[in-house]
C-alpha cells in the first residue's frame, strides 16, 4: 500500500519515568507530516536553497541542539548578527514549507512530578502551554485520522 504522504517523527526531552532530568522535565513526541508531492517538488528545494545560502553544500543536518549551542558545524551563529540573519532566513524558508505539525506530550509523562521547589513544574507547564490549545490539539488529531482514513483510501483529507 503507498501513502500520498511522507511522515518524519522526532522525540525531545527526557523519557524516563523515575529519574527525571532537572534540566530538561518534559519529553515531547513531534511529527511532520508532507505530502509527498509538496515534499519533492517545493520543501525539498526550498531547503535546498537555504543551505546553499550558509555552506558551500546541502549536506548540513539541521540539529536544533548544535544550532542552540552554536556548536559545530554553527559556530558562526555566535556573532548575533549572524545568528539573527540565519534565523529570520530559517524562519522565512519553514514558513514556505507545506507540511502539518502533531505534537504530544505522552499521557504518562505529564503527571510526573521532580523533587523539592520544581514539584509539579511538568503540570504548570502543561496548563499554561497545553490546556488552552485543547480545542487546536483536536484539530489537529481530526486532521491526522483525516490524513490516515485518506490512506486507507475511506476519504479525501483537506490538508
Amino acid at each position: 500500500m503507498h501513502s500520498d504522504f511522507i511522515v518524519f517523527a522526532d522525540e525531545s526531552g527526557d523519557h524516563s519515568l523515575t529519574n527525571v532530568s532537572r534540566d530538561y522535565p518534559v519529553f515531547v513526541l513531534s511529527f511532520c507530516i508532507f505530502r509527498k508531492t509538496d515534499y519533492v517538488e517545493s520543501v525539498c528545494p526550498l531547503i535546498q536553497r537555504f543551505k546553499l545560502r550558509w555552506w558551500a553544500h546541502d549536506g548540513m543536518v539541521l540539529h536544533a541542539a548544535q544550532i542552540r549551542r552554536h556548536g559545530p558545524p554553527f559556530v558562526f551563529l555566535r556573532s548575533i548578527e549572524k545568528r539573527e540573519r540565519f534565523m529570520a532566513d530559517l524562519t522565512d524558508t519553514l514558513s514556505r514549507c507545506s507540511f502539518m505539525l502533531v505534537s504530544g506530550v505522552p499521557t504518562s509523562l505529564r503527571r510526573r512530578q521532580l523533587p523539592g521547589r520544581d514539584a509539579g513544574i511538568l503540570d504548570r507547564v502543561l496548563r499554561q502551554e497545553i490546556e488552552p490549545d485543547r480545542a487546536a490539539n483536536r484539530r489537529s488529531r481530526e486532521h491526522a485520522h483525516k490524513a490516515a482514513r485518506h490512506q486507507t483510501g475511506e476519504e479525501e483529507p483537506r490538508l
